[in-house]
């Protein structure tokens, strides 16, 4: 229970990152008109923040992936 309990808080969150770095993609797919040095900064801080839901994204399903395998591995172990 604990193992689909945790899946399905780890879907719900990239489904949320997900449409995040939908949402952040279009609005910085807007040309920018306005040459300040301000709008310009927080312009890249919405890509970089866009860029690191990615990594967030791979990094949350890069360790379920792994505690998949270690339950497995460890039920295994148990069952033999």
């Amino acid at each position: 229970m604990i193992l689909i309990k945790l899946e399905d808080t780890i879907e719900e969150c990239l489904d949320i990152l997900d449409e995040r770095y939908k949402s952040m993609s279009e609005i910085l797919e807007i040309p920018v008109f306005f040459d300040s040095t301000e709008v310009r900064r927080v312009v890249n801080d919405i890509r970089a923040s866009r860029d690191s839901l990615v990594v967030v994204a791979n990094k949350l399903t890069e360790s379920y992936g792994r505690q998949i395998e270690i339950k497995k591995d460890d039920d295994k172990a148990h069952s033999a």
